[in-house]
């Protein structure tokens, strides 16, 4: 979609800059024409697109899972970060 080249383009270009970087954090953010399944952080479709379109291969950590950004309880918020993809969560 166009939505999509221009994040790539224009949003996720200094992602992609610094994806060498040792360390990521995820945002719980929805981005609904890549990725309707669910904010960043538990959302397998975008840690892939973070992981192969951006190219981060460091530890990608979650952004704070209490801060109700998210449903469910902290360990349901948890598991479903770590089932998307992400290595750890705060």
């Amino acid at each position: 979609s166009a939505l999509k080249r221009e994040l790539q383009a224009v949003d996720f270009a200094p992602f992609k800059a610094l994806s060498d970087l040792p360390l990521g954090m995820s945002a719980h953010i929805v981005f609904e024409d890549i990725a309707p399944d669910g904010p960043a952080t538990t959302s397998p479709t975008m840690v892939r697109l973070i992981r192969e379109e951006i190219g981060f291969d460091g530890l990608l950590m979650t952004d704070d899972l209490s801060m109700e950004a998210l449903s469910g309880s902290v360990s349901e918020r948890a598991r479903a970060s770590l089932a998307a993809g992400c290595d750890m969560i705060l």
